[in-house]
């Protein structure tokens, strides 16, 4: 912790009108760690210290997020910080009973969702940017990670870096002797440098986007000019006025490797990144 307050820096990032438009959902995933038999299986201090050492390489996620004359920024300040939610608790569940009810929500006792599906006030009033619930299962016999990231900051591509670097940092802090340096990698929170990298001729957006988009609504001006947490409040309040129902899909990964070896044999796969 004190090495990440040593090297933070104050900075601001500007958002872009695509942040703002997709910023009123989460990102939400749990993931389900099953203990093959280790004493000290994701220790309480190493989970918590690799999160440091990565938040070391992602400061934008101790930021504040404000609107200035409709715009949106994240603003770091490194005397005022926006710490993420980090909290751990254990369970009376077994892994075995998890996996047996094929990780429905309803086979812990509690939930691990921190959050709901839109950004909204967190323990200081203020919108976290990273949310992050670690349940350890019954005697030692798993552990159920939650890591939540508004749309606000990073998209599912952005949130994978993450959660892929947190794991490559613990599995590095795993081995004690530290015998092989990590560098710090840089990662870029800059919006311009994707507008820039567009191409000047572009197509036209379908009938049905165009649609989408030019349609204006008085309800949708007034969420525009809320602030962020007013706005997650509204939201909120409105789906409790119309509940919606949550669901987890578990896709093994045989059945991944099935329907990719299938779409590589139709010819028309064009393969992207090791996430395709």
């Amino acid at each position: 912790m004190d090495l990440f307050l040593k090297n933070i820096k104050s900075q601001t990032y500007a958002l872009n009108g695509w942040d703002f438009i997709s910023a009123f959902a989460n990102i939400p995933f749990t993931f389900y760690f099953k203990n093959p038999g280790q004493s000290d299986f994701m220790s309480s201090s190493l989970l918590r210290a690799s999160f440091l050492r990565t938040l070391q390489e992602f400061p934008i996620m101790a930021g504040h997020l404000v609107v200035r004359d409709t715009r949106g920024y994240i603003v770091v300040d490194k005397n005022n910080l926006n710490m993420p939610e980090y909290a751990e608790s254990q369970s009376c569940i077994d892994y075995k009973f998890v996996e047996a009810g094929k990780f429905s929500w309803d086979a812990l006792p509690h939930p691990v969702s921190t959050v709901t599906a839109v950004p909204s006030k967190g323990a200081n009033r203020n919108i976290k940017l990273v949310n992050v619930n670690v349940v350890r299962l019954r005697n030692n016999s798993g552990v159920a990670l939650f890591v939540n990231m508004p749309h606000y900051v990073v998209d599912g591509y952005g949130y994978a870096v993450f959660v892929r670097r947190w794991a490559e940092v613990c599995t590095w802090m795993h081995d004690d002797t530290y015998e092989n340096e990590l560098p710090l990698r840089e990662f870029v929170f800059d919006r311009a440098v994707v507008r820039d990298a567009m191409p000047t001729d572009m197509l036209p957006l379908d009938d049905a986007c165009t649609r989408m988009y030019e349609k204006t609504s008085t309800m949708g001006h007034l969420l525009a000019w809320m602030s962020p947490e007013t706005r997650g409040d509204v939201l909120i309040t409105g789906t409790k006025l119309m509940p919606a129902n949550g669901h987890i899909f578990h896709v093994s990964r045989n059945t991944i490797n099935k329907l990719r070896s299938r779409v590589e044999q139709s010819g028309l796969a064009r393969r992207v990144s090791d996430n395709d």
